[in-house]
């Protein structure tokens, strides 16, 4: 299938389609988890990777279950830990059943997702935390000693990033390099705003999803797309990239947490220069796109492929696509020159809101939103969205 995949995406104009179909479960979750998450609301994973994770209404208070959970969720997102959260797990797990606590989950999930591809956050996070009891003199459980040492001994190119839904009942696992830039290409690695606008829309922006065909430009590790197929609320999920290596990590990581039944994903070649939405499979309601303003090159072919899009499936459906982009800001430079160039080439931003420090700003009010996607950066940078329209 492989060789088939390449000799397709070898082609000029060309794209692959890998099927990838919703199956809707009714979840028994745990009583206990529902005495303080009110899941009416709560991101649900129909697909992906089961987690039986240890009732976490059996830690004593409210405060110690939301440190475990940002602990655990940063720990398996590959985030850097911040010392504040690491000091205390330390106080947490100087109790020895806190600490075996600590330790069975950490073994649960990575015995669930077979084998984890670790980072040196991993290695960093549980060496401080076990130099710590030791400097106290606590006894360490094997377990936390066991993960340490898995840790120490992964070296391959690809590590393994976890996401889980709100409830625990079921993870994500995206797959990528080590290197953020690797084989020519940065989309062999996860970056901040994809993990930011997987977070909106999952939770603050549903509306853009809810039902929705969805079409990803630049989809990268296919962390976006992979969340949007695996909550259940979209109707469809179309992952583009133009780079033959990043399609063939989208679809490993596609087959990695969907069934071989399901048809909801649909992976295909899209260059922005050169873009035929007649390869398109799926007539898309909200196009979207994360961190893909960072070269001043790419700006207008990614702006007229936009438009390009907005046109044709407008004439399809007469509202016509919403489109949501969401880019780091690094550079303030080069984020007014996508904005000029979307103004010179007949678009316009219809909304615009910021993400940083786990806070949404909106025009209207802030909220403050954990994310279930933690990122962490070496230099600190808010993500900003813009919704794109046509202009009459």
């Amino acid at each position: 299938m492989n060789a088939l995949h390449l000799s397709l995406l070898q082609q000029e104009n060309s794209y692959i389609v890998f099927d990838v179909n919703r199956t809707v479960r009714h979840f028994n979750r745990f009583q206990e988890n529902q005495n303080f998450m009110d899941d009416q609301h709560c991101v649900i994973f129909h697909e992906g990777h089961p987690c039986e994770l240890p009732i976490l209404s059996a830690l004593s208070g409210q405060l110690a279950r939301k440190e475990i959970t940002q602990f655990v969720r940063e720990y398996f997102a590959c985030a850097t830990v911040s010392y504040e959260l690491l000091d205390k797990m330390v106080s947490f797990c100087a109790n020895s059943s806190q600490q075996q606590f600590l330790g069975n989950i950490l073994c649960t999930i990575s015995s669930c997702v077979k084998k984890c591809h670790f980072r040196k956050s991993h290695r960093h996070a549980l060496k401080y935390v076990i130099e710590q009891l030791e400097m106290r003199h606590a006894e360490i459980d094997w377990q936390l000693y066991n993960c340490l040492t898995n840790s120490m001994m992964d070296s391959t190119i690809y590590v393994d990033r976890i996401y889980f839904d709100e409830l625990f009942s079921k993870c994500i696992i995206v797959q990528e390099n080590r290197h953020q830039l690797s084989q020519g290409t940065t989309g062999l690695s996860c970056w901040q705003a994809s993990c930011d606008l997987a977070n909106y829309l999952l939770k603050q922006g549903r509306d853009y999803i809810n039902g929705n065909n969805i079409l990803e430009l630049g989809a990268g590790c296919g962390l976006l797309g992979i969340a949007l197929a695996a909550s259940g609320f979209a109707k469809s999920v179309t992952l583009s990239d133009g780079n033959v290596h990043v399609l063939n990590i989208i679809l490993k990581n596609i087959q990695s947490n969907f069934s071989e039944k399901c048809k909801i994903c649909n992976v295909i070649f899209l260059e922005w220069e050169t873009i035929n939405v007649e390869n398109i499979p799926v007539v898309p309601d909200a196009i979207f796109a994360a961190d893909v303003v960072y070269d001043t090159l790419a700006i207008k072919p990614l702006v007229c492929a936009i438009r390009k899009l907005l046109i044709a499936f407008k004439k399809e459906n007469k509202a016509g696509p919403c489109c949501l982009l969401a880019n780091t800001i690094r550079n303030q430079e080069t984020m007014d020159k996508f904005i000029a160039c979307t103004a010179k080439n007949g678009l316009s931003v219809k909304n615009c809101f910021t993400y940083e420090n786990s806070v949404f700003k909106f025009a209207n009010g802030n909220i403050e939103d954990q994310s279930l996607f933690p990122f962490t950066s070496t230099v600190q940078c808010p993500t900003i969205f813009h919704e794109l329209i046509l202009n009459d």
